[in-house]
């Protein structure tokens, strides 16, 4: 160096003074971040003052509006997937309209299965794979031939395929209908229609004919449309001089159709009334019945009546019930509000049961092709279920009241329970102790009764029956639940009726019912078959009680906790625990803490090697949160050892042990404010307990960032608290810690990310807390400071770095202010360095010089090549600051400084950064004349 830098001593209160001066000020009316005055419905601008933009009812806010969009765009809030408890409260919610054809499909297709073989015709697999020759011929004569051709004349032969090829030829044939069409091929396209249709009159598997209704209607759909589009293709009119295309607009009448498309519509009907078997031609029309719309305007009402008469010619009461559902479905699509022919349909249901429940030949053969009643009739209930919907989606009362008179006609249970599944819960209530009669009292030999039960009570937890009926209605119910003697239909009936005490009842009724579940779980151990099933139970129960003081208060719920095992006791305790720390507020409930205790523990235990790091964190953060809920009040003892026992339970979470050490640290601090600033013998030892409870659990953890900065904070509050001895400890542990902090580290993407930063950032703020720290009565003033002097030169920096000088300057910073007679800031009943070696010779000297030794490290790093502008300038500008700043002028360092403004100029620096080099020589231009001058002259450069 070419001077000699010396600390200037200073005033840090009028400095403070100063800079307050120079700063400037003005009024602003609105918020920075808003996007301008806010403006009133007449346009006029609204008084601002006060106004937050970052309300979220604040349309101006820019923040919360592309926050919104993002949210709009993606859908769901927080990005998170729904946990067990999100989705049951989502379900408990839910406010479900029509359920659409498309969602049902797949549950039937999963639902209605078999192990036996379909039979197929050979023909119908090969006819429509050939490539035949193509030859000319009479085209009138050929379709002709094809329509009429005879069962006599085609090949009966039938191959046996298993129920997945059967379902891939469904799907062939799907796909050839397209192929013919495109291939302009129309009668093949019929044909293939035709003979789909012909399928559904064999029920010979007859437990596959759902599935197969399903497979064969949707290849009747695909030819409907492609008709149809046909059709609509041909109405377009071609202006022959322009050459403009005219199009049908979508609420067309039939005069608008052209001729040509009004003949093309006409053929297709006559080719469909020219099959000469019922079930084909019935569904073949109904296919195409939105091409009635070319021909006639408002008929659909008096075709659909015509098609549901026609199903009374068919034999078969599972066909004829399965073709009512699809003139519903069909009928749906094109007159949804004509409903008439569904009630004919439900009324032709009822006379055809009753009839074959009668008779004894028909009952005979069933029993042939299937093994039971009940499962024969429940093969009725996709069809039912649709009819019933269609029926019953925002029916009146009197077509409620209709229906509920034809069935009390007949009484037959799978009516009875899509009644209560498709009409409005509403109507059920307003019923309920009849309909409990209707279901107590209907057929358990061909409808199970827990089926009934469990759809009834959906219907009561939506909807509450009249107040004086509410424990009426539950006590007549379980006098028929509690004797199912199948754990699983007791189960799948009490998942459902759980719900109604909960929500219309009082908390004793519900613990009752928990006593009773776990009465008939726990006979074999049926409860480890019905996991699920209980789960279900659980996260009702949290969804709807949201105190736990009354959920840990019902004598049956830890019981019927200890039920679980495995996973799904992870689960249950996790939903437990999300539930707590989402409602429960600060509680010191011994009850409540124990139950929660033994929760966090499952949950904890439930971390192994094999944990996603996501789910680590999410368990970690739970716990967490519900430590965080515990508060002792003024009795800090008792939560002192809280934070034990938890340190001790949940030891393999590193985030948990980090707000078990936070906790601590506040924990003293409310030690602190309780006592009024000066602790009594009996405090002292519980803070320096404190203490040693950070001292000992910040080494267990493994980022060592983490331990840094606990540390830090722990030396601290340990300052703060008068613990010397363990503030130093803690601070000496932090400094030799420091050796240990690698150059990379592994990021959660795997790639190596360097640690200088953070590094560099954690020195600056532990000098800081270096100012205040008192020197070692043995060791001097100082050797906390030269510890992290040399842990700063042990660091392996980057090449180009200027890390080590910036650490350097602050350490320089650190040394200047110690020597001052008076530190900027101080900590109660702590006597500092300013204090206790105030004005010592010995102690100035070594100051000078440990900060000759600091700077010529900085000036080696300004003589350094390869370091990137941005960080130069930025240790070209920091120097300049140290030294005016800290540094006694004299004509040598005004020279100095002088070549480093002009430096960090040359080097690019912003203008924005020169000024604020120029407001810290402006602080000490009244200091002196040499002061004064040298601001002039950094401000004209």
């Amino acid at each position: 160096m070419s001077f000699k830098f010396k600390p200037e001593e200073r005033d840090y209160a009028r400095e403070e003074e100063v800079k307050q001066e120079g700063l400037s000020r003005k009024v602003v009316t609105n918020h920075p971040l808003a996007g301008g005055p806010l403006k009133t419905q007449d346009n006029k601008l609204s008084a601002t003052k006060g106004s937050n933009p970052l309300n979220p009812l604040n349309p101006l806010d820019p923040l919360s509006g592309f926050a919104k969009k993002s949210e709009d765009q993606n859908g769901v809030k927080d990005g998170s997937a729904l946990s067990k408890l999100e989705a049951a409260e989502a379900a408990a919610t839910a406010n479900d309209g029509f359920v659409p054809w498309k969602s049902k499909k797949a549950g039937i297709l999963a639902t209605y299965t078999t192990d036996e073989v379909v039979a197929i015709e050979a023909s119908f697999m090969n006819d429509y794979n050939s490539n035949q020759v193509s030859l000319p011929v009479d085209k009138q004569q050929q379709r002709l031939d094809s329509l009429d051709e005879s069962e006599e004349r085609r090949q009966k032969e039938e191959l046996k395929v298993k129920q997945g090829e059967y379902i891939q030829t469904m799907e062939r044939l799907n796909a050839q209908l397209g192929e013919a069409w495109d291939n302009e091929e129309r009668v093949k396209s019929l044909k293939i229609a035709i003979q789909c249709a012909k399928v559904l009159s064999d029920t010979n598997v007859i437990k596959f004919y759902p599935s197969k209704w399903v497979l064969i209607t949707e290849i009747l759909d695909t030819f409907g449309d492609l008709v149809y589009r046909r059709i609509l293709n041909r109405s377009n009119v071609t202006d022959p001089v322009t050459g403009t295309v005219t199009k049908l607009p979508p609420d067309f009448e039939p005069k608008d159709v052209p001729d040509i498309a009004r003949e093309t519509c006409r053929n297709w009907f006559f080719k469909i009334a020219s099959i000469r078997e019922l079930l084909p031609r019935l569904y073949v029309e109904m296919a195409i019945i939105r091409c009635y719309a070319f021909l006639s305007k408002n008929s659909f009402k008096d075709i659909i009546n015509r098609l549901c008469a026609m199903t009374r010619g068919i034999g078969d009461p599972l066909v004829a019930t399965f073709a009512r559902a699809y003139i519903a479905r069909k009928g749906r699509e094109v007159a949804p509000l004509h409903k008439e022919f569904l009630m004919t349909c439900y009324e032709d249901y009822l006379f055809t049961h009753n009839f074959m429940m009668h008779n004894e030949s028909f009952l005979g053969n069933i029993k042939k092709q299937i093994d039971s009643m009940p499962t024969y009739i429940g093969l009725f209930t996709p069809a039912i279920d649709w009819l019933l919907q269609c029926l019953g989606f925002q029916a009146p009362k009197t077509t409620f009241t209709k229906v509920l008179t034809a069935y009390g006609e007949s009484s037959i249970a799978i009516v009875l329970n899509n009644i209560l599944a498709n009409f409005q819960p509403e109507y059920i209530a307003e019923n309920a102790m009849s309909f409990a009669k209707l279901v107590r009292e209907s057929e358990g030999d061909t409808f199970p009764k827990y089926k009934l039960y469990t759809t009834f009570g959906t219907d009561l937890v939506l909807c509450a029956p009249q107040k004086d009926d509410v424990l009426k209605l539950l006590n007549e119910v379980w006098k028929v639940v509690t004797k199912f003697t199948e754990p699983k239909e007791y189960m799948t009936a009490a998942e459902v009726w759980i719900e109604y005490p909960l929500k219309h009842c009082t908390v004793r009724e519900t613990n009752t019912l928990l006593g009773d579940i776990i009465r008939h779980v726990k006979e074999n151990k049926a409860y480890e078959s019905l996991q699920l099933q209980l789960q279900s139970v659980i996260l009702k129960v949290l969804v709807h009680y949201h105190d736990f003081s009354t959920i840990f208060g019902m004598t049956y719920f830890l019981p019927l906790l200890d039920l679980f095992s495995g996973e799904t006791q992870v689960e249950v305790n996790k939903a437990i625990l999300e539930a707590f720390c989402k409602y429960q507020v600060v509680t010191r409930d011994p009850v409540i803490i124990n139950c929660m205790f033994t929760v966090c523990q499952v949950v904890h235990d439930s971390v192994n090697s094999l944990s996603f790091q996501d789910e680590i964190r999410q368990i970690s953060k739970l716990i967490a949160q519900f430590v965080t809920k515990i508060d002792f009040g003024n009795d800090v003892e008792k939560h002192l050892n809280f934070y034990v026992d938890c340190r001790r339970s949940f030891a393999n979470l590193d985030s948990v042990k980090q707000h078990l050490v936070m906790g601590v640290n506040n924990l003293t601090m409310k030690t602190l404010k309780l006592i009024g600033g000066t602790h009594t013998k009996k405090t002292t030892a519980f803070v320096r307990a404190c203490v040693a409870f950070c001292f000992i659990t910040i080494p267990s953890m493994d980022d060592i960032f983490s331990r840094l900065n606990l540390y830090l904070i722990s030396s601290q509050v340990a300052l703060l608290n008068q613990c010397l001895p363990q503030a130093d400890s803690l601070l000496k542990a932090a400094i030799a810690l420091l050796l240990e902090v690698p150059n990379l580290v592994e990021q959660s993407d795997k790639t190596m990310k360097s640690t200088e930063e953070t590094f560099v950032s954690y020195i600056l703020n532990l000098c800081s807390t270096l100012v205040v720290a008192p020197g070692h009565p043995e060791y001097g003033a100082f050797y906390l400071i030269n510890g992290l002097y040399n842990a700063i030169k042990d660091y392996k920096w980057d090449n180009g770095s200027v890390g080590r000088a910036q650490c350097y300057l602050a350490i320089v910073q650190v040394y200047c202010t110690q020597v001052q007679r008076r530190l900027p800031y101080h900590m109660a009943h702590l006597e500092s360095n300013d204090i206790l070696y105030g004005g010592d010779v010995q102690t100035s000297t070594e100051v000078d010089e440990n900060l000759t030794t600091l700077l010529n490290g900085v000036m080696e790093a300004l003589k350094e090549e390869g370091v990137g502008a941005r960080n130069y300038n930025s240790l070209v500008l920091n120097t300049f600051g140290t030294v005016v700043t800290h540094g006694e002028l004299n004509a040598e360092t005004a020279g100095f400084v002088g070549k480093l403004f002009l430096l960090a100029k040359e080097k690019g620096a912003s203008r924005d950064e020169l000024n604020a080099a120029v407001q810290t020589a402006r602080v000490k231009k009244d200091r002196s004349k040499l002061n004064a001058a040298l601001y002039e002259k950094i401000r004209s450069l």
